[in-house]
């Protein structure tokens, strides 16, 4: 029989999974929605004219990754200092907005449909830093992260399949992008009122992962010259993984088309979902690592083997040992390793180990806004390369550079952050 204590125990378990299930739900459910208001539009085709010197679909991306860049520089000081009974609201709000600038894409003249891209971008790029702070400083933060990872990494192609859907039922070119995220408009609402439907981090969550609090610019600077160089490190490494990841999103269709895999709307997701899987299971399986600076250590060494996953993947496909296929899907494997693990487990168990006012999310808004000014520069550059018609090939030679370079840099944050033993879990310990 079970004493008093016992039940108690018991029950209280079955609450945490049901919160941990809803979470997961809610969090993949919000961000995929997302996806469906920014991505559709890369899986077009779009005649040949020049806009501002550009291609088309060139000008488009960079306009919204300029947006999209900003945003993640003005989430820095929203996310971290915004009260949690604003967060729902501010989200919704925000999505609305990216959907009435998809509406203005539809109507603008040409030379102006590259604002409305802008516009699409700027909201967007503060809701992963929001709906993470719905849900780090838990005992299960990672797996939660996780399933919010898993969800760009699938929404991404399902975006390009539903634009290419949405296209094939007889949309217009500029029309398509607006239907595609009315779609995903009262879906997002609905996860992220899920959101706030999560109790606050229990007492039991914050003796192991630190108190979340909201952060003032004095507090940022703070802690960011606390983690030093390490942070520097990771952050590198971060820069490094979007630009190559940028890359094989938004050309997707070039990359298929040197890869000689055609006639299948479908490749998107097919592709994608593996990496989800493989990738989030992963990602949420370090949460049951209690101690924080084993998890810490054991995601960075985790993203050091995805990252050599690359260039053994692209050496594969070019002696012919693996398919098109199944080489996207290797590659694309390699690069969402480390990217979701940084997202779910590193910061998230740095903030846990250094017992400082700080929070993930505040430490990836600043990564984000630092990769996506690199990856801007990348877009600006890549037109002049993409006229030599072998997209493949560029990918390749980035993602050797990348790949190595990033991996070097993140055996040094380890190095710096080993200088002190890891402490027990639900112990204060430093860096």
């Amino acid at each position: 029989m079970l004493n008093g204590d016992q039940t108690m125990s018991k029950v209280h378990h079955k609450g945490v999974n049901h919160q941990v299930w809803w979470a997961m739900l809610a969090a993949f459910g919000a961000y995929f929605c997302m996806y469906g208001l920014r991505k559709p539009f890369t899986a077009a085709t779009y005649p040949d004219g020049l806009l501002y010197g550009l291609e088309t679909k060139p000008a488009l991306v960079i306009a919204q990754v300029c947006g999209y860049m900003l945003s993640k520089f003005i989430g820095v000081r929203v996310i971290t200092e915004l009260p949690t009974a604003q967060r729902a609201g501010v989200l919704v709000g925000l999505v609305v907005i990216a959907e009435l600038a998809l509406v203005l894409l539809n109507v603008l003249p040409m030379p102006l449909k590259p604002l409305a891209m802008f516009m699409n971008g700027l909201p967007l790029g503060m809701i992963f830093g929001m709906l993470l702070s719905f849900l780090e400083g838990r005992r299960m933060t990672e797996a939660m992260a996780a399933a919010l990872c898993g969800s760009f990494i699938v929404a991404d192609g399902a975006a390009k399949t539903v634009g290419s859907l949405v296209l094939v039922s007889g949309a217009g070119l500029y029309a398509m992008p607006m239907i595609a995220g009315g779609i995903f408009l009262l879906p997002f609402a609905a996860f992220v009122w899920m959101l706030t439907k999560l109790p606050q981090p229990s007492n039991e969550d914050i003796d192991e992962r630190a108190a979340r609090p909201q952060l003032s610019a004095v507090s940022r600077l703070e802690l960011l010259k606390f983690l030093g160089l390490a942070y520097a490190g990771i952050v590198f490494a971060y820069t490094m993984l979007t630009v190559l990841r940028g890359f094989r999103a938004d050309f997707m269709p070039e990359l298929l088309k040197g890869l000689q895999i055609t006639g299948n709307a479908l490749v998107f997701t097919q592709s994608e979902s593996i990496i989800a899987v493989v990738v989030t299971l992963i990602a949420g399986l370090t949460s049951m690592i209690r101690t924080n600076g084993m998890a810490f250590k054991s995601a960075l060494l985790l993203g050091i083997l995805g990252f050599a996953c690359v260039p053994l993947s692209i050496l594969l496909h070019r002696f012919g040992y693996v398919s098109g296929f199944v080489y996207l899907t290797l590659v694309g494997s390699g690069i969402y390793l480390p990217y979701v693990l940084i997202h779910t487990t590193v910061f998230e168990r740095w903030i846990a180990i250094v017992r400082r006012p700080g929070s993930a999310s505040f430490l990836l808004t600043l990564a984000d806004a630092i990769a996506y000014l690199a990856y801007l520069a990348a877009l600006l550059v890549k037109p002049l390369v993409q006229k030599a018609g072998n997209v493949l090939g560029l990918f390749e030679t980035v993602g050797l550079w990348v790949s190595l370079s990033s991996m070097a840099m993140l055996v040094v944050a380890l190095i710096l952050t080993s200088r002190n033993q890891p402490q027990p879990a639900g112990k204060k310990g430093t860096v």
